[in-house]
């Protein structure tokens, strides 16, 4: 939408009214309520002949909003050169709620032993599943904390604890 940012602002609702309605029907047919989603208006702007943007929310006096963030960013800002649109923005956020799995009924999280190099050399450590751990399990390291997507290393001299939230507490001793 490249045009002088004085000669825009119809241009700009337009597009942001189709946004939205869009990003509606976006939410409608992915079962999410738009009455909780947060519509973040934005647009791309640069002095004319410039190669690079800056980005804008889209609110109050777009032009002094661009030179403020170009006099920081760049450290000038000309109040004669002719500042262009370039895009229009809109980013929807959709709050959801936070679920914590299940505690594990497993009662041995522990699935092997690996040897680990550590900087004191070699030690054969118990590896335990991510998973199967239940909340307040503790454990001396060195240990291998193992998951689909992760790898949690609790070297030695540090302990490891389940939170009740399923987070893995380290504390590494002085």
């Amino acid at each position: 939408m490249v045009r002088p940012l004085d000669r825009a602002e119809s241009a700009i609702g337009h597009a942001v009214q189709s946004f939205r309605s869009r990003a509606r029907r976006a939410l409608h047919e992915e079962h999410h309520a738009a009455r909780g989603a947060v519509f973040l208006e934005s647009v791309d702007l640069r002095y004319r002949g410039q190669s690079y943007e800056i980005n804008i929310p889209l609110s109050g006096n777009l032009a002094g909003a661009f030179r403020r963030e170009h006099r920081r960013r760049y450290g000038y800002a000309s109040r004669e050169e002719p500042i262009e649109l370039v895009t229009v923005r809109l980013m929807v956020r959709v709050p959801r709620r936070v679920t914590f799995p299940p505690p594990p009924a497993v009662v041995s999280p522990s699935i092997g032993r690996r040897r680990v190099l550590f900087d004191d050399g070699w030690s054969d450590v118990p590896v335990f599943d991510r998973g199967s751990l239940p909340v307040g399990f503790e454990e001396e390291g060195p240990a291998i904390v193992a998951e689909d997507h992760a790898t949690t290393v609790v070297p030695p001299g540090a302990n490891f604890r389940i939170q009740p939230r399923g987070l893995i507490e380290i504390e590494v001793a002085p």
